[in-house]
Parts: C-alpha cells; sequence; structure tokens
C-alpha cells in the first residue's frame, strides 16, 4: 500500500464507517416484523379515533405492558368520563392500591 496523508487515512475510515452503517441500516430496513407486531402498530389516523382498543394498542405498541397496567388504565379511562370523574379516579387509584398526586394532569 502506498503512503497515504492523514488526510486520506480519514477519509478513507469515513468511508469505511459510512458502507458498515448503511449496511447495518439497510439490515434493519429489511429485517421482516411478525404479525403479532404489525397488528400494535397504530397511524396517525387511528390514534386520532380515541378507542378504547386504539388507546391500549398505542400503550402496548412498544413493549406490552402487563395485565394489571392495562385493566388500571381502562378502569381509570372510564372513571374519567362518568359524571363525578375526580372522585371516580380516586375510587380507582384505591382499588389498584395507586397514589394520587393531585394537580391538573
Amino acid at each position: 500500500m502506498k503512503n497515504l496523508t492523514i488526510r486520506d487515512r480519514s477519509d478513507l475510515h469515513r468511508r469505511e464507517f459510512l458502507a458498515l452503517a448503511a449496511s447495518s441500516v439497510g439490515v434493519g430496513l429489511t429485517t421482516r416484523t411478525s404479525a403479532a407486531e404489525v397488528s400494535r402498530i397504530v397511524t396517525l389516523k387511528e390514534a386520532h379515533q380515541g378507542t378504547l382498543e386504539i388507546d391500549l394498542r398505542i400503550m402496548n405498541q412498544y413493549d406490552v405492558q402487563p395485565p394489571e397496567v392495562q385493566e388500571f388504565y381502562t378502569a381509570c379511562r372510564a372513571a374519567l368520563t362518568g359524571p363525578n370523574p375526580e372522585e371516580s379516579l380516586a375510587q380507582q387509584c384505591r382499588n389498584f392500591n395507586r397514589s394520587t398526586l393531585g394537580g391538573p394532569m
């Protein structure tokens, strides 16, 4: 190999890095996704529907939550649509042994 300048070596390392990065990204883009993973993906259009099923799919999109977390979310969501949302939500927190912090959220 002929004598390379520092700039030539740097350019060579950059090209090697870019080739490696491109091949890694290509593999990631062509990896097959299971049907179960695809069914959990929520589109923006679906997200705006605001149904319980879609909200649970959003919550579980990247990592499926334990059943007790999903049950707590479902109960709290239902409590917030009742006639006395603050008391209903507080009751659900007591039922699931969770603390409420108060405040606007």
